[in-house]
């Protein structure tokens, strides 16, 4: 028989499945949830039977499904009233299989939910940051490209405690974190065999600054994976938030800029360098305005208005606006509730369309480049293997011709 290959493809748009054999359509059915990121045909066995043919599907929110199509339909002559009666027993019998086990489940779900609760409040997670000054491992610093890998740079240390309960210890543990660029993380996961009970382990994991772009992310994801002392598998996922400083440095603000947003405020203007403590500045600077630079140049002023309740975050960079005005948002609602005062903060200025318009199209201009740059690559490539393979036919001529230009061909493609 000739040789049959089966292809999984999961459509978006109809949330349908389909089963491909070569070229042809073997099989199609409905997805019960959206459509999956990943795909595998995974044999399950247990002590009574085997399945074999499972699909398993994993969605962008972490979901995990196992699908089952059924067997191939009957292509040719009917069945026999004797298989007819015996497949009818066999489900009978199946049936009521899966009455007992749904009757089983039920009367454990007491049980079931006592043991979640154990499960989910095994391991016990705390952070606390702090920034420094340190000179980055060998593999970081060539991926930040410093010409003096003995520099010391601005770093967030991360220390991470696991307590484990006092009814039973936890082992396996690996703990990862994960940040976006141009944050990179060292390590990036560590293994702890076994913390015992009433015990305490601490970790300490790095950040920085790997590539002078625009922020996109400043939160970090602490993810514990280990094995309970009930013997189950568990995982526990703690955001962080790194520190300002981390991502910017102290800079003079200007008082024009391109783009700019404005907060109303419902209570009078605080104090911007008892807001920003810990970036550090010089002591002469105003309380009413403060300057921030990041590594792409980018300068993002901050201004608060004496007569008026409104602050003003102004910059030449739309994107560096996001993560100041989230700063100024989060430490103001923290500084006035320490205060014990209830603080509302309003945007009455239309939506900056325009600017984010402009970065569609920018981003759009920078996609169509690189698709044209693969195209050429792609050409050049092609180009590159014919007359590799014209140069290996002269070569092993037995007379020796001219290449015919071939040699600088070979070096321009």
């Amino acid at each position: 028989a000739p040789l049959s290959v089966l292809t999984l493809v999961a459509y978006h748009t109809h949330r349908s499945l389909a089963v491909l054999s070569n070229t042809r359509l073997a099989w199609a059915a409905s997805l019960p949830t959206t459509a999956p990121i990943a795909m595998a045909v995974a044999n399950f066995r247990s002590s009574e039977n085997q399945r074999r043919g499972i699909i398993v599907t994993l969605e962008d929110g972490g979901r995990i499904s196992c699908l089952y199509l059924g067997t191939e339909p009957l292509e040719g002559a009917t069945r026999t009233l004797s298989v007819r009666r015996q497949v009818e027993v066999d489900r009978t019998e199946e049936t009521a299989a899966l009455l007992r086990q749904i009757r089983s489940m039920e009367k454990n779900d007491a049980d079931a939910a006592d043991l979640e609760r154990e499960v989910t409040s095994d391991l016990r997670l705390l952070t606390k940051i702090r920034m420094s000054a340190e000179v980055p491992t060998r593999e970081l610093a060539n991926a930040i490209g410093v010409s003096d890998p003995d520099e010391e740079r601005a770093c967030a240390v991360l220390i991470l405690t696991m307590e484990a309960p006092s009814d039973g210890g936890v082992h396996d543990i690996a703990v990862t974190v994960r940040c976006d660029h141009p944050v990179a993380v060292d390590p990036p996961g560590i293994v702890v065999n076994q913390v015992a009970t009433g015990m305490v382990s601490e970790l300490q994991f790095r950040f920085f600054i790997v590539s002078p772009t625009t922020i996109s992310n400043a939160n970090a994801a602490v993810v514990a994976s280990y094995t309970s002392s009930s013997g189950y598998p568990n995982s526990v996922i703690k955001d962080v938030r790194l520190p300002l400083p981390l991502f910017v440095i102290p800079a003079t603000p200007e008082k024009e800029a391109a783009c700019k947003v404005t907060f109303e405020s419902s209570l009078p203007c605080a104090n911007l360098n008892e807001l920003f403590n810990d970036v550090r500045r010089e002591k002469d600077v105003s309380h009413n305005s403060t300057g921030f630079e990041f590594p792409c140049g980018s300068l993002v002023s901050v201004l608060a208005s004496r007569s008026s309740k409104r602050y003003r975050i102004q910059s030449n960079s739309f994107p560096a606006l996001w993560l100041i005005m989230d700063e100024l948002k989060s430490r103001l609602k923290a500084h006035f509730e320490h205060l014990g005062k209830s603080l509302k903060l309003s945007v009455r200025q239309d939506l900056p369309l325009r600017e984010y318009y402009t970065l569609i199209d920018n981003h759009f201009t920078k996609r169509q480049a690189l698709s044209e740059c693969m195209s050429l690559l792609e050409q050049r490539a092609v180009e590159f293997r014919m007359l590799q393979k014209r140069l290996l036919l002269r070569i092993k001529e037995k007379t020796p011709t001219s290449l015919g230009y071939l040699d600088m061909l070979l070096n321009r493609s």
